[in-house]
């Protein structure tokens, strides 16, 4: 099968761009042909080669349509025909009009990773000031909080207040598709919230890589508490540092990623007096960061807004190792309570402290907890599983359009 991936950036930034990496190197493994369009690079280019048969850069898949690149929907449709696309996987992009083009003349699946599309604020689900979880649709709320003024838009207070209708726009068009995926069922009340029906959609978490692992790898003597993910202010690096604080063991804290807040966020690490114990360590590509997860005691995801699913956690899981997390969004779908680590309540520095102290001082129990997640993980998240249950779709959905155009 040949498919044409359409996503807003390519290379490596965060989740959901490690997602499509990795699914372009199953399918491949699989016998499929992956064709990649997409709206920017990241600045963390992708050096490695991988299986791809095309690349097209789009940037207006990241933009609300104008009428600046209407043209581009027909140079899209251009592509999907000249590149004998059997199938059109689209993965949380802006403009709705090539939502709209591609669903109506090819066969096309959606995956909304996160909400994006259900929130003005990037996805971010949480308010600005306050920076508690909101829970309600895009509507009224919107405006009383000023959500309405964080969207991506450049200009005027006018355009950004017409930014909303757009919004609704997008929102509609991944409405129309037949099946849509989703990591979890947080993000699918999510959709279900916003109009969407209980059969469009179809709960796929994401997938791990099965590693052989040998048995003094999964050891953790050396007190490492680790940090993976974007540095900015809804991953909750600075409620981390503040709550090693409380920490009473000794301990490393190692924090891979990059952001826009890590300056910021290194000056309030020496204010906590923790310089000496906390290494900021930048961005580390995948290949190498499983050394550092197999390095480290505990995996700690302090993340204060809804992670949709939390990626870093099963990838913690696959290694062995235990994870510490707030309890929000759907990371209580894949982190098991008192087995596979510990769920904390957002927010609360002296409990997650606790529970970091405790993985660190009884090892014995950081082992069991870290073999209990590898073993969730070589089951549920398994990625041969995953690539035979996508695969089902596709398949589905092409079968589907072939009767739809036999009885038209």
């Amino acid at each position: 099968m040949k498919i044409l991936i359409v996503a807003r950036a390519w290379g490596y930034e965060g989740g959901i761009e490690q997602y499509l990496i990795n699914l372009v190197k199953a399918l491949h493994q699989f016998g499929h042909k992956s064709v990649i369009m997409y709206a920017r690079k990241t600045d963390i280019p992708v050096k490695e080669q991988l299986p791809i048969s095309a690349e097209y850069p789009i940037p207006s898949l990241d933009e609300f349509p104008d009428r600046y690149n209407i043209k581009d929907v027909e140079k899209v449709l251009k592509i999907v025909k000249e590149e004998n696309i059997d199938i059109v996987y689209i993965n949380e992009i802006t403009n709705y009009a090539i939502i709209e083009a591609l669903n109506t003349r090819k066969t096309t699946v959606a995956m909304l990773h996160g909400c994006q599309s259900t929130c003005l604020r990037h996805g971010v689900k949480t308010f600005y000031i306050s920076r508690q979880i909101c829970n309600h649709k895009i509507g009224v709320r919107c405006l009383l909080h000023g959500c309405f003024l964080s969207t991506h838009l450049k200009g005027k207070l006018w355009n950004k207040l017409n930014n909303i209708a757009k919004f609704q726009h997008r929102l509609e068009a991944y409405c129309k598709f037949k099946k849509l995926l989703v990591t979890s069922h947080y993000m699918k009340n999510e959709l279900l919230k916003h109009g969407f029906k209980n059969g469009q959609i179809t709960i796929l978490p994401y997938p791990v890589e099965s590693l052989e692992l040998k048995e003094d790898s999964l050891n953790c003597d050396d007190n490492i508490v680790l940090f993976v993910g974007r540095i900015d202010r809804y991953k909750g690096v600075d409620v981390l540092l503040k709550t090693l604080g409380f920490v009473q063991n000794d301990f490393e804290a190692w924090i891979i990623g990059e952001g826009p807040s890590r300056k910021k966020y290194e000056h309030i690490c020496k204010k906590l007096n923790l310089q000496d114990k906390v290494k900021f360590l930048g961005w580390i590509i995948n290949d190498d960061l499983r050394n550092f997860y197999l390095k480290a005691t505990l995996v700690v995801v302090p993340s204060i807004w809804p992670e949709s699913f939390g990626i870093v956690g099963i990838e913690a899981m696959a290694c062995g190792k235990p994870v510490v997390a707030f309890d929000v969004g759907g990371i209580s779908e894949w982190l098991e309570h008192g087995e596979t680590g510990f769920l904390v309540k957002r927010m609360n520095y002296r409990t997650l402290a606790d529970k970091i102290t405790l993985l660190l001082a009884d090892k014995s129990l950081a082992r069991k907890m870290g073999l209990n997640g590898r073993k969730r993980c070589l089951v549920k998240f398994n990625r041969a599983n995953y690539i035979e249950k996508l695969m089902e779709i596709f398949q589905s959905a092409i079968e589907n359009k072939k009767n739809k155009h036999k009885v038209n």
